[in-house]
């Protein structure tokens, strides 16, 4: 992972990055930090994008302050009113529901294509090809064979997970712990398979 929380450039040259990583024989997979103009172009270049990781603290206590706001302003509700009349009036009952975006893609992706859902999960209705991408800010379902690469938990999300129905990717990434095809278990290859970040690791274990 490029990490470039502490370069206060507006536009980062990634793609000379790269190939000075890869003239190293260093895999770039993601970027952290930087400006929408950096996210942006790391995308481009196929590679995963982190929250700073101050940004991401500070998104997640808001989070939980939100929540905490939620669920105090629930319970002054339920002592003005009896939940039957909130029932017939229509007020919703779970102010959170559909707050991350799952995005359906049906259809093959393609070789040099990128297919994303920064801010939920992804469902593939169909495969990744070799020198494809799926990114997901959540979870990656693909229904088909997994050749490509996906990179799930993209903001940092460890509790993501990969799952396909057909294990050759070329690379595995849960919140930017990776693994590349020449890494994993050749007995899980060509199976359904799941891969999830467990005890400081990506577990990759058959799908049943």
């Amino acid at each position: 992972m490029l990490s470039v929380e502490k370069l206060g450039a507006p536009n980062l040259a990634l793609e000379r990055i790269c190939a000075v990583c890869r003239e190293h024989k260093l895999l770039p997979v993601a970027v952290r930090g930087g400006t929408d103009p950096v996210r942006q172009s790391a995308w481009a270049l196929g590679l995963g994008w982190f929250a700073p990781v101050e940004g991401e603290r500070a998104r997640r206590l808001a989070s939980v302050e939100v929540d905490a706001a939620v669920e105090s302003q629930a319970a002054d509700d339920s002592e003005a009113e009896d939940p039957t009349t909130k029932q017939s009036q229509g007020v919703a009952q779970d102010p959170v529901a559909g707050q991350d975006a799952t995005r359906l893609y049906r259809g093959t992706v393609r070789s040099g294509q990128q297919v994303s859902a920064a801010d939920g999960d992804l469902i593939v209705i169909g495969a990744v090809n070799a020198g494809a991408e799926v990114l997901a800010g959540g979870s990656i379902h693909i229904y088909g064979p997994l050749r490509g690469r996906a990179l799930a938990g993209i903001h940092g999300n460890l509790s993501a997970g990969i799952y396909c129905r057909e294990l050759k990717a070329e690379l595995l990434s849960v919140a930017g712990n990776y693994k590349r095809l020449e890494d994993v278990d050749s007995r899980l290859l060509g199976g359904p398979a799941q891969v999830h970040y467990t005890n400081e690791q990506l577990e990759i274990k058959p799908l049943v």
